[in-house]
């Protein structure tokens, strides 16, 4: 009988922390850069009780410039950054950005993402198609035009905001972007 009684305590602690751990897994988990918490997405993750968190995110919160060479299929990362970081309603990104004949320019990336954070609503969807460089909002498809800086392809943003796509005020002295209500 004691057995049993020591089996089934087993039983309910394995149980009770195999669920335990879960439900830790499933808490989301904040990433603090110099005491600024950064904004990823893919989100930090807990795996096996270790933190995966996404490298370029931390890179670039650190101001680490971060390149992938398909052609060694390696990451590379200097801590040189070549590119000022862009502010968004005060709060420093890990987005680089560039100023072109007095335009605003953002990686093809962190200006798709500026439309999603301009675009905050459940009702819109938001698609980019690379092949031919179309961003598709709401079913409605947009040239995207597209330069190269480096390894970057950016995208004019005041493009975006002449198309009505987001809306936002830019401070170029405080490197700030304001996102506006459209």
């Amino acid at each position: 009988m004691k057995r049993v009684l020591w089996v089934v305590v087993g039983l309910l602690v394995g149980v009770t922390a195999f669920f335990a751990g879960s439900a830790l897994a499933d808490q989301p988990v904040k990433i603090y850069v110099n005491g600024t918490e950064v904004i990823s997405n893919p989100t930090a993750i807990i795996v096996d009780n270790y933190t995966m968190v996404p490298l370029r995110v931390i890179s670039e919160a650190l101001r680490a410039e971060v390149v992938w060479d398909a052609q060694t299929n390696s990451v590379l990362i200097s801590t040189t950054p070549k590119t000022p970081l862009l502010k968004i309603n005060g709060e420093l990104t890990t987005w680089p950005y560039w100023v072109r004949d007095g335009k605003l320019y953002l990686e093809r990336r962190n200006a798709i993402q500026l439309i999603r954070e301009g675009l905050r609503h459940p009702e819109h969807s938001i698609a980019y198609f690379s092949g031919d460089r179309t961003l598709v909002i709401n079913g409605k498809s947009i040239p995207l035009p597209l330069l190269t800086e480096g390894d970057y392809q950016i995208v004019n943003v005041e493009y975006l905001r002449d198309l009505g796509i987001v809306n936002f005020e830019w401070d170029a002295q405080e490197e700030n972007l304001v996102i506006l209500p459209r």
